[in-house]
């Protein structure tokens, strides 16, 4: 039997003018991403691809949902001798995900909304 694995991934760009997918831009490989996913995959699996842009300029709640979804951390690198502290900002695409859904007003149920984020 096929397992059938559908992956979307969504670009969460700032706005129109800037494309991360673009080749020119060399900022996100969707063919070099394919490619090395499907590295992982087993003779009686398929995988499928959606590539999808998403722009903060022009969904307001997108984009309060992704500014509060980022975080920082202080992240301690360097020998013994000479530590040093970078701070570091991540997105938690649990807490993205789960501000979608309560603006959705889909609180209660299982949002299942992105697999992969790719932000830019």
């Amino acid at each position: 039997m096929t397992e059938h694995w559908a992956f979307q991934i969504f670009l969460v760009t700032n706005h129109r003018a800037y494309d991360p997918a673009n080749a020119a831009e060399q900022a996100f490989d969707f063919e070099a991403f394919k490619r090395q996913m499907l590295k992982f995959r087993l003779p009686h699996q398929e995988f499928s691809f959606t590539l999808n842009t998403l722009e903060q300029s022009a969904d307001k709640t997108l984009a309060i949902a992704f500014r509060s979804s980022l975080h920082t951390a202080n992240v301690v690198t360097g020998s013994l001798g000479l530590p040093t502290v970078e701070t570091r900002t991540y997105l938690d695409s649990g807490h993205l995900r789960q501000r979608l859904a309560a603006d959705a007003g889909n609180e209660g149920s299982f949002l299942f909304f992105f697999d992969f984020i790719v932000v830019y």
